[in-house]
């Protein structure tokens, strides 16, 4: 099945939605069709098989996906899946969905088991999306098409629907990344503090507007040279985190410290916040006064 959808997504939050009932229509280079074994393509299919049978014919569906214009605001593709709902699944199987255009970018084919007796198929085709989008094909294409077909020759497949209304046409869903999170504010070492071994990193929270901030993490850092340089202490936290107990001990004692923070939605990192002024790593410290003599005062 050829499917040539046409939305105006400006302004949408995501997931966006691209449905064939928007608009749909048949051209010598875009139809909506299917292919039965060695047929030529068939227009105005209300419903494709996926099937192979035994021997050495196929049939199976093509999709074609209009997503222009995008939006402006966003940057990276989080997910894309092909939702396709089932006439019938007779048995189980594997769907393969293929990307063919733009053609000259790379090819993926997206690999899904199918349980005989279910009734929707969801196909991972955040590879090619992410590839069509970040390599700007969609400039010059503005559609991503598939060809949705067995990756079995036993006979088994499935039928599903085609351009019959919103509940049952194929739907291709993408979840982007529209905005990346604020800068958290280190709250200690914030500057002057002295670090011997281990030590308590903490900042505020950054905020985002794609994600809770209990999803979010952060990167730490440190410099022994008032930012001259800098080395990774913590790759990610664990997601919602505003702390982490950091060992200094392998750094050489200096008073020229700084630590650090941006935080990780999962696609992108926000900016920076540092602290704002220098601490002191020094090791090898003078231990505190004891506490407690006995006896109490001299004159005992």
């Amino acid at each position: 099945m050829f499917l040539d959808i046409h939305a105006d997504t400006q302004g949408l939050e995501f997931p966006i939605i691209i449905d064939p009932t928007v608009s749909t229509y048949n051209s010598s280079s875009v139809r909506d069709c299917h292919v039965s074994g060695s047929s030529v393509c068939v227009g105005g299919a209300s419903a494709f098989n996926v099937y192979h049978n035994g021997y050495s014919n196929y049939d199976y569906g093509e999709l074609t996906f209009y997503v222009n214009p995008l939006p402006t605001t966003f940057d990276q593709i989080r997910t894309a899946t092909i939702k396709l709902v089932a006439a019938s699944i007779q048995s189980s199987f594997t769907i393969d969905a293929v990307s063919t255009i733009p053609s000259y970018s790379t090819t993926f084919t997206n690999s899904q088991s199918v349980l005989a007796g279910g009734n929707e198929t969801n196909i991972n085709v955040t590879n090619s999306v992410s590839d069509w989008f970040n390599g700007k094909w969609y400039e010059d294409y503005p559609i991503i098409s598939y060809t949705i077909k067995t990756a079995n020759s036993n006979g088994a497949g499935a039928t599903y629907w085609g351009n019959i209304g919103i509940n049952y046409n194929p739907k291709l869903i993408i979840q982007y990344n529209k905005y990346n999170p604020t800068a958290p504010t280190v709250i200690s070492p914030n500057g002057n503090e002295v670090v011997d071994t281990n030590y308590t990193v903490s900042w505020s929270p950054a905020t985002d507007q794609d994600d809770v901030q209990s999803a979010l993490q952060y990167q730490i850092d440190v410099s022994t040279n008032n930012g001259g340089s800098w080395s990774t202490l913590v790759p990610l936290t664990s997601a919602g985190a505003t702390s982490a107990i950091v060992n200094f001990a392998s750094f050489a004692a200096t008073n020229s410290a700084l630590i650090r923070v941006r935080a990780f939605d999962g696609i992108g990192y926000g900016p920076w916040d540092q602290s704002n002024a220098s601490f002191t790593i020094q090791h090898n410290q003078a231990p505190n006064a004891p506490t407690g003599l006995t006896p109490g005062n001299t004159s005992s």
